[in-house]
């Protein structure tokens, strides 16, 4: 039966929504123009009625297109301006979001809440980001979920995969990959991710029009984009034309071996042919490429597994279709990586599983086999806090003491106990910092909190700082006091409502969903 919930894929260049149909199964919705993904672009030709969409893309209209705003998701000096008006990360990934609830509506009845896929790789404001995009939207957030492991609950969904699997998702905007035990068709259990949220298809479509220009350079003797705007790519109308024309031979040569006679219009206005083919394409992005290869080789050692221990290789993201890409893949592990699920559709159709399966184990609807689904994810990213030792090689306030290692299952909690440092020690500064690394400087403290304590007491006083993992890959911490009993909760990081320094600001008036236009 088809339930009132909805599984999004929230992508960087494409998004897509799904729920689970008559048959029990996922599917996908279609939007209003009859395509399984929808665009995250924004067109604000009107900006009283902002138009979302591919018809944004086609538009023409760089200097008014919002677009590649989900890498700037938590980045709280980031805006878009658009007719005087400042837009977020939120308030735009909110409009995509209501692009997508308000499609979905159509088929399931009005849309009130969802899952939501993430990168793996996502940090702690990333996240809380996301969750305000889609609160702004006028949805509530049943869970958020990593994108390769809704893509693994897909693939698991089909009954036909089982063991250890790689799930590759080089998709528009981030890189993820995840390794995945897969032990029945609800069975499903992440080991360890790695990623880059700056590693995607949209850096290959630049580094093609970069060497689009240069081959046309070597061919004709004239730049397609003159220097000036090289390479702000999406901002003046050359560049954008140039990007556009690159996405269009990426597909071509993932199809092809040789693209002839493309025509572009140099920066002096003549029109130029220009030939490329699939090995100069290959070239031009081998050190992309690259960058995922070994991203995959850390993912393998963080668990000490070997190439040859992975059975299955699953292909996720719109760059997964690229040759270059499988031949690396299969080169590594062996075998053919397997892409029998539609790359652009696999993480909305494992949310839609996810969120049925959350639906079910409330009692909300009467699905069984989804009820008994098991699902384990890893925590991302390690979170600790700064305390002080006098430890030969360390200054005062520098050790990181990690709380929660990285690929602990999850939701988890944990407890530990440190004391204070002096006599009359009158407070006490928790930190809560996120990283792997020994060195502060690659670290990211999230938030800095600070508890007054009782004074006139000797040091050594016990302090407990507990941190909690929750199944959104998100941490809850408080601080104890053992001896007085006082405890303190507070956020990893502010939302985007916060109040601190770290906060990012919403700008856009909810009203104008009322004017989106799709």
């Amino acid at each position: 039966m088809a339930i009132p919930i909805i599984g999004i894929d929230l992508g960087t260049t494409y998004s897509a929504v799904a729920t689970i149909n008559v048959a029990d199964k996922p599917e996908i919705i279609e939007n209003t123009d009859g395509l399984k993904t929808t665009a995250s672009a924004i067109l604000f030709e009107d900006p009283m009625k902002p138009l979302v969409g591919q018809n944004a893309i086609d538009a023409g209209l760089p200097e008014l297109l919002a677009w590649d705003f989900k890498r700037k998701m938590g980045d709280a000096n980031w805006s878009s301006s658009f007719a005087d008006q400042e837009y977020s990360a939120v308030d735009l990934s909110a409009m995509v979001l209501r692009k997508l609830a308000n499609d979905a509506s159509f088929i399931s009845g009005k849309i009130t809440k969802a899952v939501i896929t993430v990168p793996a790789y996502f940090e702690e404001i990333q996240r809380k980001a996301t969750k305000d995009a889609a609160e702004l939207a006028g949805l509530e957030v049943i869970a958020l979920i990593n994108e390769p492991t809704a893509a693994a609950l897909a693939y698991a969904a089909t009954g036909v995969i089982t063991g250890r699997v790689l799930v590759y998702d080089f998709g528009g905007g981030t890189f993820d990959a995840s390794i995945v035990d897969i032990a029945g068709k609800y069975d499903v259990t992440v080991l360890t991710s790695e990623g880059d949220n700056d590693l995607g298809g949209r850096d290959i479509d630049r580094a093609l029009a970069e060497h689009i220009d240069e081959l046309c350079f070597a061919q004709h003797g004239k730049h397609i984009v003159d220097s000036s705007t090289r390479w702000d790519l999406l901002e003046s109308p050359d560049s954008y034309a140039l990007v556009m024309e690159a996405v269009s031979l990426k597909h071509k040569l993932s199809a092809r071996q040789q693209v002839n006679g493309v025509k572009f219009v140099t920066g002096d206005g003549d029109v130029v042919d220009v030939d490329m083919s699939r090995d100069i394409f290959e070239a031009s992005i081998k050190s992309i490429i690259h960058q995922t290869e070994m991203a995959v080789d850390v993912c393998l050692s963080n668990k000490d597994i070997f190439a040859s221990d992975i059975d299955y290789v699953l292909m996720v993201g719109g760059s997964t279709r690229i040759p270059a890409v499988q031949a690396m893949l299969e080169r590594k592990f062996g075998k053919p990586p397997i892409r029998s699920i539609n790359p652009d559709e696999a993480v909305a159709l494992g949310a839609a599983i996810y969120a049925a399966s959350e639906l079910a184990k409330t009692g909300e609807v009467a699905l069984p086999d989804f009820g008994n689904a098991t699902f384990t994810d890893v925590a991302s990213h390690s979170h600790g806090t700064f305390v002080i030792d006098d430890s030969p090689g360390y200054r005062r306030n520098d050790k990181y003491s990690i709380i929660i290692p990285k690929d602990s299952p999850i939701p988890c909690k944990k407890t530990e106990s440190f004391y204070t440092a002096h006599d009359n020690q009158t407070a006490v500064d928790v930190s809560v910092v996120q990283g792997d690394d020994d060195n502060p400087e690659f670290l990211t403290t999230l938030v800095n909190h600070e508890m007054p304590l009782p004074s006139d007491r000797p040091a050594g006083k016990e302090i407990q700082i507990t941190f909690e993992y929750d199944k959104n890959n998100m941490v809850h911490c408080s601080v104890l006091d053992v001896e007085s009993g006082n405890r303190q909760s507070f956020p990893s990081c502010s939302t985007a409502g916060g109040d601190t320094e770290t906060k990012v600001p919403i700008n856009i008036d909810p009203k104008v969903f009322d004017d989106l236009e799709f």
